[in-house]
């Protein structure tokens, strides 16, 4: 696990390094849907365990599971694996990704992989939650759509790091999802 001030210093590089994405290890924007999942997800939180997605039911967050992406590592590769793509997200991709992988099935274009494995490997190395702002230009013929969210570190044993569990607040101009 990194310390404190290697994954501040990764998250602040975001916004040098890639300018239409931001990390922060602090909350930076609230939202009702971030901060309720957020609250189930520290009431199993605890010292050396990481919450297993058995023990953070996203079935008792009908309102916000059309928001969430949840994911995990493809093994011996830089790649990950759609556990779960909400409808929203399913909107922004035009086509559910659930079962694919990012970049090697093309959900994802490869322009972005580098930023991608520089915030996952934060992600699978950081037990608190992360937050993250952008845009995506390639969205819908070029036009952009602007969001925010929030990444929760989920296991499968307790004490590991082996999902990503992300949930969306997209806007374009006015809220559009």
């Amino acid at each position: 696990m990194y310390s404190r001030e290697k994954a501040e210093k990764i998250a602040s590089s975001f916004s040098i390094d890639f300018q239409d994405f931001g990390v922060s290890l602090t909350p930076d924007f609230h939202t009702e849907r971030l901060d309720t999942i957020l609250q189930g997800w520290k009431a199993v939180r605890r010292e050396n365990h990481i919450p297993t997605r058995a023990e953070l039911d996203l079935l008792l967050y009908p309102k916000i599971m059309p928001y969430m992406g949840l994911y995990e590592p493809a093994p011996g590769e830089e790649d990950w694996i759609f556990r779960l793509c909400g409808t929203a997200m399913v909107r922004i991709f035009e086509k559910d990704a659930t079962g694919k992988k990012m970049f090697a099935d093309g959900v994802i274009e490869d322009c972005i992989k580098p930023a991608f494995i520089r915030y996952f490997n934060l992600v699978y190395n950081w037990p608190h939650p992360i937050w993250f702002n952008g845009t995506i230009w390639y969205w819908r013929d070029n036009h952009h759509i602007s969001y925010k969210g929030m990444s929760l570190p989920l296991s499968k044993t307790g004490p590991e790091i082996t999902q990503n569990l992300q949930i969306f607040h997209y806007y374009c101009g006015e809220e559009v999802f």
